[in-house]
């Protein structure tokens, strides 16, 4: 399932999400000199394990965008 690029929920309750995906919680990378609104360049998601290996998707670890298991598509409160 693939819903504007969050592509999964992990066992533990965070999104699974492509690069050009983007939430209200996006807050730009640290050393960043883009600031598009992307999760590519979001502090809580990590596409680039090393500068030679480059992920299609991440993991966002975003607190407040945490979903409770069970609860698929609501925010954690």
């Amino acid at each position: 399932m693939k819903i504007g690029g969050m592509i999964g929920i992990t066992e533990d309750g965070y999104p699974i999400v492509t690069g050009e995906y983007s939430c209200p919680n996006w807050e730009a990378g640290a050393g960043g000199t883009f600031e598009m609104r992307e999760c590519w360049y979001c502090k809580y998601a990590d596409f680039r394990k090393t500068t030679q290996i480059v992920l299609e998707k991440s993991i966002c670890h975003c607190p407040s965008y945490h979903i409770t298991p069970g609860l698929k598509g609501q925010k954690k409160k």
